[in-house]
């Protein structure tokens, strides 16, 4: 019977989110570190699968450079959605990992476990903390879809770390138990691999074009003063005056320079004065315009989807289901079925 290691399982799974992700974007803008993230995991995963499954041990020295690559990379392809000041070297130096595991695999192989592991820390701490921001410091994404990508890489942050200690696990398990229980941890490591390049990729996917649980900014909590206040009635004037939520291509970063007004501050001014993130600020107001539509007009639910800013039907239905509580199509109804009682 022919054996199929699991990892050439999972490398299939991802090479079909390649695909997918080049019918989607054609690997443009944003999405390319997303697409070399994805091919190096399939690699990586067919390595694994040849090691494990077969035996095969010549190709361990390439799975030491993916494993050091992979990290940097992430971040690379996280980061760019983010305008705030970085490395001042731009993107060479995080090829540094890869550069100390290449002189270890000829000087002192045993240290490059405690590289990877240092690697994958370092990065997961890097994406966590740029997470901790909140979706607001995504300024160059979208605002329908940042807090999903949000989401995507706060997810990635967290397995990023959690894979580091199962490689750590497993260390550990060649040292005291002469790798009797390795196997299995790879297959887990792997399988959270997965997990991580699918929010990635539906990230890449999305910022080329929500969800409500994720994290708010911290300035929420604090109190407005009358520069806020007057920011927040600045931008809210700007938005429906301009109708600035019908483009569904809108960014903080586009919203900042149409106010003339730092992206960060007005984050802030809105998250306090409003008590919610720009990106819901904005698809609140969309929401309205679409409330307003399937009332005056007669047009379909994907026209009026369109018309008030949003691209895709999913955010569309779950950004009108959380506010309104019912679907646009059941809202239109009951809504007419109101007003016509009343009549």
């Amino acid at each position: 019977m022919l054996f199929i290691p699991l990892p050439f399982v999972i490398a299939f799974l991802l090479i079909l989110l390649l695909v997918r992700l080049f019918h989607e974007t054609r690997f443009a803008g944003s999405a390319r570190p997303f697409a070399l993230l994805i091919g190096g995991y399939v690699l990586l995963s067919i390595i694994i699968g040849l090691r494990w499954g077969y035996g095969e041990v010549r190709l361990l020295p390439l799975m030491s450079q993916l494993a050091a690559m992979l990290p940097p990379l992430a971040w690379v392809a996280f980061r760019q959605l983010a305008s705030t000041p970085g490395n001042r070297l731009g993107n060479a130096v995080h090829a540094i990992p890869v550069v100390i595991v290449a002189i270890l695999l000829a000087l002192w192989p045993d240290a490059i476990d405690a590289v990877l592991l240092a690697t994958s820390l370092f990065y997961g701490g890097a994406l966590l903390q740029l997470a901790w921001r909140g979706p607001d410091a995504l300024d160059r994404v979208p605002l329908e879809t940042v807090r999903l990508i949000h989401r995507s890489l706060l997810v990635t942050a967290v397995m990023m770390i959690l894979s580091a200690f199962i490689d750590l696990a497993i260390t550990i398990d060649f040292i005291w138990f002469e790798g009797r229980h390795a196997a299995t941890y790879v297959t887990a490591a792997n399988l959270i691999g997965l997990l991580v390049l699918g929010t990635a990729a539906a990230s890449a996917a999305a910022s080329q074009s929500s969800d409500d649980t994720s994290a708010e900014p911290q300035d929420i909590a604090a109190s407005p003063n009358e520069e806020d206040r007057g920011i927040a009635e600045r931008i809210e004037t700007l938005v429906v005056s301009q109708r600035l939520y019908r483009d569904p291509e809108l960014t903080l970063n586009r919203l900042a320079r149409k106010a003339l007004i730092p992206a960060r501050r007005i984050s802030s001014a809105i998250n306090r004065a409003r008590g919610q993130s720009v990106s819901r600020f904005i698809n609140g107001h969309r929401i309205t315009e679409a409330c307003r539509l399937l009332e005056e007009t007669d047009d379909p639910v994907t026209t009026v989807m369109f018309e008030s800013g949003f691209q895709t039907k999913s955010n569309f239905n779950r950004e009108f289901r959380v506010r309104s509580g019912k679907s646009p199509q059941q809202w239109r109804e009951d809504h007419r079925a109101d007003h016509h009682r009343r009549g």
